[in-house]
């Protein structure tokens, strides 16, 4: 009779996960209509070493669906790129709003086309859900940049961090069956994120570091994506094994590496 009495410890319900909230069509194709004023866009056109044909650039803009914030807008991200997010179903999740010098095409500005939206004086509705369901933990990025170009014909998908880097990758090195993709940060890839590669090949592209932390962290990340997803990951070792101790302390990736790169070549080789 005396003894023990057991308590059972029941664990904390997980949060519910917010239903998402997309960002309507016309929004973006409101930016789309300033894409040619965005400073990314020129630079690209006319400042690279090997500059890019209107041809080239008019199939990347379309394909991954930039905008831009027109010069005349008034806003302080005038001149800027928008890099949307668009997830396999077509749906815009959100939008990524870049500033870079029309000079040197370096970053300047960073924001989000939800948040330009909210400072309004007369902030539109979906701006307003779209900050709820960020508060209540939805994630403002849930899928990769490119997602929406991962289809039957894509053989593999090489990923790197940054929208940018992708571009650079999708104009100056372009491969059939290869769809270039972005996480938008080292943390960013995930299982999740990356269920959009399931039967394809995966090259990881981490951006250098000083120490190296980012092609660490995303070889070991590498092995869960094999055991969660199933699928062939290899990380690109090109960079770490090439690269001065100037430029890991700097973080370059491969969009400083294709700064100066000949595309005229590698099309002709092609």
């Amino acid at each position: 009779m005396g003894g023990t009495i057991e308590r059972r410890v029941h664990p904390s319900p997980r949060p519910a996960i917010p239903d998402p909230v997309f960002v309507p069509d016309a929004v973006l194709t409101g930016f789309q209509r300033g894409v040619w004023d965005s400073h990314f866009v020129q630079y690209l056109s006319c400042c690279l070493p090997y500059p890019h044909t209107p041809k080239q650039m008019d199939s990347v803009v379309r394909d991954y669906r930039l905008g831009g914030v027109r010069l005349d807008s008034g806003d302080a991200m005038a001149g800027s790129v928008v890099f949307p997010f668009i997830d396999a179903a077509g749906r815009v999740r959100s939008m990524q709003v870049v500033k870079y010098d029309p000079m040197t095409n370096k970053r300047q500005g960073f924001d989000w086309a939800h948040k330009m939206e909210l400072r309004r004086p007369h902030p539109a509705q979906w701006a307003k859900e779209f900050q709820a369901y960020q508060t209540a933990g939805g994630k403002v990025i849930p899928c990769l940049f490119g997602a929406h170009l991962i289809g039957e014909t894509t053989q593999t998908v090489v990923i790197c961090e940054a929208p940018k880097t992708a571009i650079y990758m999708a104009l100056r090195m372009p491969i059939d069956g290869v769809t270039y993709a972005a996480t938008a940060s080292m943390g960013n890839l995930t299982v999740d994120r990356l269920r959009d590669c399931i039967g394809k090949s995966v090259v990881l592209c981490p951006d250098l570091s000083p120490d190296g932390q980012a092609f660490q962290r995303w070889s070991a990340r590498a092995e869960e994506l094999r055991r969660e997803l199933g699928i062939v990951v290899n990380v690109d070792e090109t960079l770490a094994r090439m690269a001065p101790p100037d430029q890991r302390s700097r973080g370059w990736d491969y969009a400083d590496f294709l700064f100066d790169f000949n595309w005229m070549n590698h099309a002709k080789n092609r």
